[in-house]
């Protein structure tokens, strides 16, 4: 991906701006009664966030997929969310099925192989227009054959943080009510480590694990679109662009086609997924050891009865989300540049 230098970097705040942050109090430990606003924003989240479907997405790597499952399937909040694979090279369904049927018996839980149909033969297809083609069938058979509410996609060289869906969960209420944002992403393209390579001479941000900005460059690598904004405008979108136009990959098209223009993802400060392939189209020796240098948050998952929003901070506000909304954040980041 290509670093985003213009709005995905926030300034950090002066000693006299740190000093005016709206500070909630630490949430309750798990077990104790919920107050009544944090009741209410759990309920806020819980109706946001049902009915939503993870989706991995496979090609022909069964070992990469089999440790994305076992990551994804780890994770204490899983059953919130309806689990796929999606794989489109037919001779490698066997192999990847095996992996799926494994994991689902050893965590006991449901999930659902998905096989893509063969484009249609028109010559030799480019490698990245054959996974555009593949990105575009998921997300129609998670948000319109199965009417999913939301998806989030998911590739299978990328490991999860253990807070990995808390950050979907405390920003789908968000994204279905601001017309502003149009995904929430679990990637940071500038969340480099504060500890960094051995030896590697570069001075990197402190990152915060409960941190999350605005962008109007898409991440990527663990994303959550609405079902509303993927049958009336990407889709429609997708399905017309011509194979050139996808050649250069379809996170490019996204970013460039003015598909999104004027909109914003939500993303964390620190990553919540770690690109760890070696082999693939895209990613190989000298970019697989650039994303190592990545940050990945290792605070716990927020459990299922608690509203994940409280541990999360935005605009200058923590325990709420309410300084994610454009107003709010746009206003904070004036005040830091000032």
């Amino acid at each position: 991906p290509v670093p985003n230098t213009r709005a995905s970097v926030e300034p950090r705040p002066t000693a006299a701006a740190a000093t005016s942050t709206s500070v909630r109090a630490p949430a309750p430990p798990p077990g104790a009664p919920l107050s009544a606003s944090d009741a209410a924003l759990l309920a806020q989240e819980s109706a946001a966030f049902a009915n939503t479907a993870l989706v991995v997405m496979t090609h022909d790597r069964a070992d990469y997929l089999r440790a994305t499952l076992d990551g994804v399937t780890a994770l204490p909040d899983v059953a919130l969310v309806s689990l796929y694979v999606s794989a489109d090279l037919p001779r490698s369904f066997e192999a990847l099925a095996r992996v799926v049927d494994t994991v689902r018996e050893a965590r006991g839980m449901a999930i659902a192989f998905l096989r893509k149909p063969p484009e249609p033969s028109r010559g030799k297809p480019k490698p990245l227009a054959l996974i555009a083609a593949h990105f575009r069938w998921a997300l129609s058979q998670a948000l319109v054959t199965r009417g999913h509410a939301q998806a989030i996609v998911l590739e299978d060289d990328l490991r999860v943080a253990p807070d990995f869906l808390a950050v979907f969960r405390a920003a789908a209420p968000l994204l279905g009510r601001d017309p502003t944002l149009w995904c929430v992403s679990a990637w940071h393209d500038n969340g480099l480590s504060t500890g960094g390579a051995p030896g590697a001479a570069r001075e990197v941000e402190q990152r915060d694990p409960s941190l999350l900005r605005r962008t109007d460059f898409f991440p990527g690598l663990g994303w959550m679109v609405r079902a509303e904004e993927w049958r009336a405008n990407l889709e429609p979108r997708w399905a017309s662009a011509s194979a050139g136009a996808m050649s250069t990959g379809w996170d490019y098209w996204l970013r460039f086609s003015g598909a999104t223009t004027g909109r914003d993802c939500a993303f964390p400060d620190t990553p919540r997924t770690r690109h760890t392939g070696r082999r693939g189209t895209n990613v190989r020796g000298k970019e697989a050891a650039f994303f190592d240098r990545f940050a990945l948050s290792e605070r716990p998952a927020v459990p299922v009865d608690r509203p994940a929003a409280r541990v999360f901070a935005a605009g200058g506000r923590k325990g709420d989300l309410e300084g994610l909304e454009a107003g709010a954040y746009e206003s904070h980041v004036r005040a830091l540049a000032r």
